[in-house]
């Protein structure tokens, strides 16, 4: 699903498509959750893939990586219903979105006290 959710953003033109592909290559391919379900994937392991990027030393990536995860799933979750969302998050049949009840990550959301 999450290389689906890349080819979306892709196809929108959405700047942030690239980033989105790397840090899912960087942070999600490879691991053991790469290759769970859509529906398999619970919030306590959500938490886990989240946890050990932000034990890296990446916080802020993991903050972005959990706000990614969570557009995902709210797509696929709405796919069914919402005709402006692809057809290829049909077939992963989401019914909850696992990423929603996971820490939110705030902390590593700084803004800057930069004014205009």
């Amino acid at each position: 699903m999450a290389d689906t959710y890349v080819l979306h953003l892709q196809k929108s033109g959405k700047s942030s498509a690239r980033d989105v592909e790397s840090i899912f290559r960087n942070h999600l391919h490879g691991t053991e959750w790469a290759t769970r379900t859509a529906t398999g994937l619970t919030p306590k392991e959500a938490t886990a893939l989240l946890r050990r990027i932000v034990e890296a030393g990446h916080g802020r990536t993991a903050a972005k990586c959990r706000s990614y995860l969570h557009a995902a799933y709210a797509l696929a979750l709405n796919a069914e219903l919402d005709a402006s969302v692809s057809s290829n998050f049909l077939p992963f049949r989401v019914e909850s979105n696992p990423v929603a009840s996971t820490g939110s990550l705030s902390r590593y959301n700084n803004a800057r006290e930069h004014t205009l």
